[in-house]
């Protein structure tokens, strides 16, 4: 029995090594396929600079309105085409696509495009133009003669490959060098459309990673304040969402059974199936900083699954159509990046691809689930001093109309667009109605550019709002917000002060697009809590919401590479006549196990706070004992800004700290010729450097010009 024991000991051992090695292996090829793969995206992008250079694209520039933003564009172009050839594979990876009998579909039509005769002619617009528009976003009984050179390939639609001004451009080409070396990449993985392959040996690239990548890579988006949210959150976030909608939607329901419902797929103790089925067909969820569709897809799958739960599984046709249906009834999506706009229907489109295994059905279109606009600056959302009968009336047929869209192909997809165009226009005049006689029209100072909630999504706001708005808004600070905003502060009523980051308002816009007794869940900086910027903030959620719980991480870094103090903030908006409840309080004070597991981290951490913790401006996040002995001391005691007359000082604010502020190093090589510049050379303490009773070596100095000083 020893030897036995030891001998099923050993076998463990080595199970768990052989899983680590292929973990192993499996980050270490994955980041080398992106690494790669950003290095050719930038070859691809300046390649195509300079074709357009020497081709003359200025006409396509002025008629677009592009001309500052000439690099953005071709950025764009850059993404879409990599975006199509990411399809391309996928759709090659399941046997969908065939040339020359061969379903290594991309390596046969390059093989191709090399041995035909037609010099000067790029693989592009030989072989890629027509296979994009010629063949995959048309029909295959309405295709012409173009699409004899591309072989067998399945009519796709949604958006993807409809011609842009940039494709229909004759100056603008990709050189066929970076598509030799992005085809020679794509070569050495497998292509899959699962996102469950962590463990395959061959390397798989699968529709997460693609998200990551570009979120984090291709987009850059974090210069735009946006950062990559770990799975285990988005997964977390969902199903509190879901929990908190399910609980407001099925009062008869308790909460335990729908805890044990969403997060263990135990329906044993559900009183109504049935019922909780229709709630979350009808459940509408909003991103509005979606970036790369990463809470999309999560709040996808969790809807998909629940629905496994609660009904047979069924087969992959059945498995496809729900999924269809979630994205038509459930899901809308608002970024500001029309790059990310891409990738998150990119994703939604691959996620589809999954679940069916016989020749593709044409994609939906998501051009009116998933769009691009500043999600801010649009004008209320609550219409006034309307007819709503005749007004719910357009909107019906509004929201028939963009359902029938929504998986429209051909002729009868532009005759609807253009339905759809004159609803939308009707549905505006009946937002925003001319002044009354009599009446001065109302000045609006709402710039261009925005999303206009009450237009695009009236069919939403006509039942009240969203019952789900959960999102990681940018974290972009406030001196940098009114810069590239100056007239935010005067579209929320200048609530806000001008140093407020960015988040603020995505939070008052996310309770403004939440119906009564929605659910808000936002993974977002802390800072908002004790900074006065936020006191404002505060009010309005003390005054219109009920708090279900907070999540904080502190200075952990749940974001690599970032110090952005996030924390998990859940929130109800009150309904009339509502009371506030109580709410839990995690503070987390690592991300060792089990941080990835945060519902564990919540039940064994939290506490549970009263509703007067949250009243006003002033919070008292601390448990009631606490709380009572703060109180006490602020009663007795003198404040500090009385010893120093209120004078209590923000401290140095550069601009640019990856600039002014130094390492030891760097402050070593200024000063080493003797000729270095000490007195704009200071030691500076950043927040996380002071603890309690001591302050941290830091080792750090901060290029300090101040006023007077000649630094030429």
């Amino acid at each position: 029995r020893h030897d036995l024991a030891l001998s099923s000991a050993y076998s463990f051992v080595c199970d768990v090594v052989l899983v680590v090695v292929l973990l192993v292996v499996f980050v270490v090829v994955v980041c080398f396929f992106f690494f790669v793969l950003f290095f050719f995206f930038f070859q691809a992008e300046d390649g195509i600079r300079d074709l357009v250079r020497s081709r003359g694209l200025g006409d396509v520039y002025k008629r677009q309105g592009f001309r500052g933003a000439r690099a953005e564009e071709r950025h764009v172009f850059t993404q879409q085409l990599l975006n199509r050839l990411m399809v391309v594979k996928f759709l090659e990876g399941k046997s969908w696509l065939l040339f020359d009998g061969s379903t290594d579909y991309l390596e046969a039509l390059w093989r191709s495009h090399t041995r035909s005769e037609a010099s000067g002619r790029s693989f592009y617009r030989l072989k890629l133009r027509p296979l994009f528009f010629a063949g995959l976003n048309v029909p295959v009984e309405n295709r012409t003669s173009d699409a004899s050179e591309i072989g067998d390939v399945p009519y796709l639609n949604g958006g993807l490959f409809t011609e842009t001004e940039w494709d229909r451009s004759e100056a603008v080409d990709v050189p066929d060098v970076a598509i030799e070396r992005i085809l020679g990449l794509f070569g050495r993985f497998a292509f899959s459309v699962s996102e469950n392959s962590a463990l395959d040996v061959e390397a798989a690239v699968d529709p997460q990673m693609l998200g990551r990548m570009f979120e984090r890579m291709v987009t850059n988006r974090e210069a735009k304040g946006a950062y990559y949210t770990p799975m285990p959150i988005v997964s977390y976030m969902c199903r509190e969402a879901l929990k908190s909608f399910l609980a407001t939607s099925l009062p008869d329901e308790r909460p335990e059974a729908l805890e044990a419902l969403v997060d263990r797929n135990n329906q044993r103790h559900i009183n109504n199936p049935g019922a909780v089925v229709a709630q979350l067909d009808r459940c509408t969820v909003c991103d509005p900083a979606c970036g790369s569709g990463a809470y999309l897809l999560g709040m996808l799958d969790e809807l998909l699954r629940l629905g496994d739960c609660l009904l047979a599984p069924g087969t992959a046709q059945r498995r496809y159509e729900r999924k269809l249906s979630i994205i038509q009834r459930n899901l809308y999506g608002v970024d500001i990046d029309p790059s990310a706009v891409q990738i998150a229907r990119l994703r939604l489109w691959l996620s589809l691809l999954t679940e069916y295994d016989g020749p593709p059905l044409p994609l939906p279109n998501l051009d009116l689930k998933i769009e691009q606009g500043n999600s801010l600056t649009a004008p209320s959302l609550r219409p006034q001093d309307q007819q709503l009968s005749l007004r719910d009336s357009l909107i019906a047929d509004y929201r028939k109309a963009k359902e029938r869209y929504f998986k429209a192909h051909g002729d009868e997809k532009e005759s609807l667009a253009r339905e759809v165009e004159n609803l939308r226009e009707q549905v505006r005049q009946w937002t925003y109605p001319p002044p009354r006689k009599g009446r001065a029209a109302r000045k609006r100072s709402t710039p261009t550019g925005y999303f206009d909630w009450a237009v695009e999504f009236a069919e939403v706001f006509a039942d009240d709002g969203f019952d789900i708005v959960l999102t990681n808004p940018p974290y972009v600070r406030g001196e940098l917000v009114h810069e590239q905003n100056p007239n935010l502060r005067a579209i929320y009523d200048n609530r806000y002060p001008g140093n407020a980051d960015l988040y603020v308002y995505f939070y008052h816009r996310g309770l403004d697009l939440l119906k009564p007794g929605g659910t808000l869940l936002y993974i977002s900086s802390n800072k908002w809590l004790r900074e006065s910027y936020g006191a404002r903030l505060r009010a309005h959620i003390s005054e219109t919401c009920e708090i279900v719980s907070i999540v904080d991480f502190g200075e952990q870094p749940v974001f690599k590479g970032v110090a952005t103090f996030p924390m998990i903030f859940a929130a109800r908006r009150l309904a009339s006549g509502q009371a506030k409840g109580s709410f839990r309080l995690t503070q987390v004070k690592s991300l060792e196990l089990p941080y990835l597991d945060v519902r564990k981290l919540v039940e064994e951490s939290g506490t549970e706070l009263p509703a007067t913790a949250y009243d006003g401006e002033e919070w008292r996040l601390v448990p009631p004992p606490t709380a009572d002995k703060v109180r006490k001391m602020q009663a007795a005691a003198k404040p500090l800004k009385d010893y120093v007359n209120a004078r209590i000082y923000r401290g140095i604010v550069t601009g640019c700290n990856k600039v002014f502020y130094i390492d030891e190093a760097t402050k070593r090589e200024i000063t080493a010729d003797g000729d270095g510049h000490p007195q704009v050379i200071k030691p500076v303490l950043i927040g996380k450097d002071v603890k309690r009773w001591q302050i941290a070596d830091s080792r750090r100095s901060v290029v300090f010009t101040k006023r007077g000083i000649d630094i030429n």
